[in-house]
């Protein structure tokens, strides 16, 4: 029954009516209450109703924090898939036998022995990352490049560049999943204050609805026809 309250508009709707009647047999029919108890009665539906906004804008920053963890997973997982195929594709690049010419450069020892380097270190990255990434999104860290300088391999570094930034970028939406992940948490208290937050609401108003009803018992009916005139 709280369940269909929460969630259901036409529970609460008829949660609002009873609470109303309910409260109206307590403070109304039975014997007039003073002007002064209704006023008093302010700070009892006003202090609910500030309790049902606050719970009401944690459940809106819960929403929307949800679509953005939605949509950050997604990239951390686009992230995770070009870097696995940078690793995959990189050996098809760099992993190349050679044969000396004449046509050959005076470094092609230098530039070979560059090629087995970043080949080797393609081999061992590609270790170092599962074929599919889990809910966790674990941190991935890849072997050292070591020795390998530019000017031995531009073209090699430039592969290796390409791979370090897909790295960078899937390191980096990996820690906004795991921030929004944070911003989702909540303590007890505030799932409790978010849950309730409509049954705060409800009572406000029925308790509202109830001292205008008091009010104008209160009011003489010359009075009331007077003003309403």
């Amino acid at each position: 029954m709280l369940r269909a309250v929460l969630t259901s508009p036409l529970f609460a709707l008829l949660a609002l009516g009873v609470t109303t009647g309910l409260l109206h047999l307590m403070f109304v029919w039975p014997r007039a209450q003073t002007a002064a108890f209704w006023k008093r009665a302010d700070y009892v539906w006003l202090g609910f109703a500030v309790l049902g906004v606050v719970g009401a804008t944690g459940q809106a920053r819960q929403i929307f924090a949800e679509g953005e963890l939605h949509t950050a997973e997604a990239r951390a997982r686009a992230a995770f898939d070009f870097l696995l195929q940078d690793l995959q594709s990189g050996p098809v690049a760099v992993c190349r036998q050679f044969m000396r010419s004449e046509w050959s450069p005076k470094n092609f020892d230098q530039l070979v022995a560059s090629q087995a380097r970043i080949c080797d270190w393609y081999k061992r990255a590609a270790t170092k990352l599962p074929d599919h990434l889990d809910q966790t999104f674990p941190d991935v860290n890849l072997p050292d490049m070591g020795d390998i300088r530019a000017e031995e391999d531009e073209i090699g570094m430039k592969i290796l560049e390409s791979t370090n930034g897909r790295l960078r970028d899937y390191k980096s939406r990996r820690e906004q999943v795991l921030t929004l992940r944070q911003e989702l948490g909540r303590t007890e208290s505030e799932l409790a204050l978010i849950a309730l937050s409509p049954l705060f609401l409800i009572f406000a108003l029925a308790l509202r609805i109830t001292k205008v009803t008091g009010e104008l018992r209160l009011t003489p009916k010359v009075r009331l026809d007077k003003d309403l005139g």
